[in-house]
């Protein structure tokens, strides 16, 4: 990978062994191909600080943050949204004494490969992809969210444009219903 301080895969115990810390890393969007499928584009290169080491309890864990700005397409407009993703991290291999310590709610646990590596860049992808919002949409009141005329309809509106209730055609079957 040009560029990167790492390949796809690194040595997951011997990185926590010396404490490795990568700054400042830039992932491109090249190398976040499930992210791109994802949403409309990429804006530029993944921003990602990285640190390896062993917790105060001796867990060896992958700390840090990764962020990237996304464009994903507005679910109330359709027009292009803006979204910065943004992940605060904490992971280890380490199940049973994770589970042992009772940390599984502090710590995210990850597989390693039966090599013993981590797929780094897997890894950071699926960070980014667990932050990407449920609905995208842009903030109530935004001018750059314009909905094409007759497209929305209030649900609670009275009288004509109102849609029927799928349970309309029930009205009066029950014993006491008035209609």
């Amino acid at each position: 990978m040009g560029g990167l301080p790492f390949g796809e895969r690194v040595p997951f115990g011997a990185l926590v062994s010396r404490r490795e810390r990568f700054e400042g890393v830039e992932i491109p969007p090249g190398s976040l191909p499930r992210l791109a499928a994802a949403c409309l584009s990429i804006l530029g290169p993944a921003k990602a600080r990285v640190a390896f080491g062993r917790d105060l309890q001796g867990l060896g864990t992958i700390s840090g943050q990764v962020s990237c700005e996304v464009e994903l397409s507005c679910e109330r407009c359709g027009n292009p949204l803006r979204e910065t993703l943004c992940c605060e991290f904490c992971s280890t291999p380490d199940r049973e004494l994770a589970h042992s310590l009772r940390l599984e709610d502090r710590l995210d646990l990850i597989e390693l490969g039966p090599d013993g590596t981590l797929a780094i860049l897997d890894y950071l992808e699926d960070c980014l992809l667990l932050e990407l919002p449920v609905v995208a949409r842009h903030a109530e009141g935004d001018p750059a969210c314009e909905v094409p005329e007759g497209l929305m309809v209030d649900p609670l509106a009275e009288g004509e444009g109102r849609p029927e209730s799928p349970f309309s055609a029930l009205r009066g079957q029950l014993p006491g219903d008035r209609g």
